[in-house]
């Protein structure tokens, strides 16, 4: 959550409890010297309250999951500081993000409250000029020769006293001088500066109004100590009513006059109700236990770093000043010059995943939020670099699309290296725009096999494949696969159109010589017929002909291909990056669609990278498919950002039914969306 946000929430509950603790509580009291501590001591603490975070404590001790501390609801956990406000205030960001409205906001508000309260200064400092001194020995005594009600300020008591008579001036300046001896300008310009600041809060213009009345319950207290009596000290209030007076002083009868008149008649409140005052206690200690953290941001958290380059999907600019926020956390940064990022997202999860919601925005440019998992092993660095492309708003109507292209990395290195750190990053945003420059090379050629810097590219229509510089350097050689014959490069480029193939892909030597008894790389190109890893376990085409935009392959009880791993472990068996996903029972086909690329895995060994515009995967002997831990809904068409990855997962029934009951009887598969 933006910080604003999360420390106006928390201060204005805790001058909210302050507040109504004190109108339901103590207001009735004759404790005045203690109702003004109370006043003063727990509106100061409400500014403090917001910083105040409770987790690492009960972290700590290990309580975090106490009945206890788990009946006070967390204000994340009830919506109030969760994803769900993000989601509303980042939707209106789309220009300027909106807790920049939000503080602009409150800082007209208050310059406007600051310019009156300066203007009553004034006014006051005016007063002062006019007047005559009549005395200056304890105090300052002024007299004014206006129609004021009387009134004090700092060690100064203001007073017209043509308009009473000596006794009424004597007791009038008796009430005045408690105010100016306990210092009641203090709490009075407090009073105001609350105001000032909080001015959006209606609870604090009620303790505004609950401090200056306190003032005047005490010094009509103090003045009927010294034995005024009471009935007469009354009728001097009522004598003394007037409208000229001053907000930023103690007027002489400011605040309800039967309140006070009430109080004055009052019972004193006996000793044992001052251990009221120790109920605030616990109700600012869960006020403090509602602010704690769950889910991902908690203190003592590991830490996953998310780093990348924020561009112009169409010039391939980096966007400087852009903001970028991960709505769970509430981390958010704003893009330096060169485009650059770093989030440092804390989190806490053991299962060794983050889900991450991303939300992109500049002046100019479609907002956009991107929803992710990020998946990682426990001895790996939690690192990812990702590329983010933006589209200027009028860039949409030509059907630019954004983008989002991640990976881990291994190689991040501590603060001290920054510099190191940005040159990685732009190595892979130098890579994503030499990929780009090749796609605008080939765009027009019938070519369907490409050597580039000396590595082997097969090109399709609408999809690439390709070997790594290890692969190349292990396997020089490099030859081609078509429809189950196999070709030089060159008899491939005069025989073949990219344009017909419905699919390539890039099989290392290794594989090669297992499968095809080839002891090379082999670059595979299919149009009519089904690449060699994705025959059935027989080793016969699962179907002779290839159908139009897609590749098949099975998946049997419930697994998902003939080299499938042992699945207890979890073990990857198909990496898949595709734009939508949807899953038909009856033919029992769960199909991805868009752009697509697969990597199918067999025990500790890539068998081959799979690249065509459709994936149709058969499943059989199970219905029970999850998406992120969801049951997929049959027919649904699943749309997700462009170049998504998914990693599909076999779970034995066993484990299935541990995991999702009876319903998985005969087993699960689990799509997890993932970037990595």
């Amino acid at each position: 959550m933006p910080f604003i946000v999360d420390f106006l929430i928390k201060i204005s509950l805790g001058f909210g409890i302050t507040c109504l603790f004190y109108q339901l509580v103590l207001r009735r009291l004759t404790f005045y010297t203690w109702n003004r501590l109370y006043l003063l001591g727990y509106t100061l603490f409400c500014f403090f309250l917001p910083f105040i975070d409770i987790t690492p404590v009960l972290q700590k001790n290990a309580v975090e999951s106490n009945i206890a501390i788990q009946f006070v609801p967390a204000l994340q956990s009830i919506g109030i500081a969760d994803k769900p406000l993000q989601s509303v205030l980042s939707s209106a960001a789309t220009v300027w993000p909106a807790q920049n409205w939000i503080l602009l906001f409150i800082i007209t508000g208050s310059s406007i409250l600051f310019i009156r309260l300066l203007i009553q200064l004034i006014s006051l400092s005016a007063i002062l000029r006019k007047a005559r001194l009549i005395s200056d020995k304890d105090i300052k005594l002024y007299q004014v020769d206006k129609q004021i009600v009387p009134f004090s300020f700092g060690r100064s008591i203001f007073i017209n006293s043509a308009l009473h008579n000596e006794k009424d001036t004597e007791e009038i300046i008796r009430h005045e001088f408690v105010h100016v001896k306990q210092k009641h300008s203090i709490d009075i310009l407090w009073g105001e500066l609350l105001c000032v600041l909080n001015w959006y809060n209606p609870f604090v213009w009620w303790l505004r109004h609950a401090i200056r009345q306190n003032l005047e319950f005490i010094a009509d207290n103090e003045v009927l100590k010294k034995g005024t009596d009471k009935k007469e000290y009354q009728y001097l209030l009522l004598k003394v009513l007037g409208n000229n007076r001053f907000a930023v002083a103690s007027p002489f009868n400011f605040y309800s006059l039967k309140k006070r008149i009430a109080m004055m008649n009052k019972i004193k409140s006996t000793k044992v109700h001052l251990l009221k005052f120790l109920f605030a206690l616990p109700l600012m200690a869960v006020a403090i236990l509602s602010f704690r953290s769950i889910g991902n941001n908690t203190a003592g958290a590991d830490t996953f770093i998310l780093a990348g380059i924020l561009f112009d999907v169409a010039t391939d600019k980096p966007l400087a000043g852009a903001q970028i926020r991960e709505s769970n956390s509430g981390v958010e940064v704003k893009i330096d010059a060169k485009g650059y990022y770093v989030l440092k997202i804390p989190f806490t999860n053991k299962k060794e995943e983050l889900k991450l919601d991303l939300i992109c925005s500049k002046n100019g440019y479609e907002q956009r939020d991107w929803s992710m998992t990020s998946s990682f092993s426990s001895h790996s660095k939690k690192v990812s670099i990702s590329l983010i492309g933006l589209v200027n708003t009028r860039d949409v109507e030509r059907g630019i699309r954004p983008m989002l292209s991640s990976s881990s990395s291994n190689r991040w290195q501590n603060e001290k290296s920054s510099s190191a750190n940005y040159l990685m990053v732009m190595q892979k945003f130098d890579m994503y725009l030499f990929g780009k420059r090749i796609d605008a090379l080939i765009d027009r050629s019938s070519k369907a096999v490409w050597i580039i810097d000396g590595i082997p590219y097969a090109i399709g229509n609408g999809s690439k494949a390709w070997f790594n510089k290890a692969e190349v350097e292990s396997s020089p050689e490099c030859k081609v696969w078509f429809d189950g014959k196999i070709m030089t490069i060159g008899e491939a480029n005069r025989s073949i159109n990219r344009f017909d193939l419905k699919g390539v892909g890039a099989m290392p030597g290794s594989e090669a010589k297992r499968i095809l008894g080839i002891d090379c790389n082999v670059l595979v190109l299919f149009r009519d017929s089904l690449p060699p890893t994705l025959r059935s376990a027989n080793g016969l085409p699962a179907d002779n002909k290839m159908p139009v935009n897609n590749v098949n392959a099975v998946i049997r009880k419930p697994q998902i291909n003939a080299h499938s791993a042992a699945l207890d472990n979890k073990k990857e068996t198909i990496l898949i990056i595709a734009d939508s996903m949807n899953w038909d029972s009856r033919k029992q086909e769960l199909r991805f669609k868009g752009n697509v690329t697969g990597n199918f895995i067999s025990p500790g060994k890539d068998t081959m990278k799979v690249a065509a515009s459709g994936l149709y995967l058969n499943i059989h002997d199970t219905n029970c498919i999850l998406l992120n831990g969801s049951p997929v809904e049959d027919a649904k068409e699943y749309r997700f950002n462009p170049g998504q990855k998914f990693r599909l997962i076999n779970v034995s029934p066993a484990q299935a039914v541990k995991k999702y009951g009876n319903k998985a009887g005969k087993g699960a598969v689990e799509i997890q969306a993932l970037v990595m």
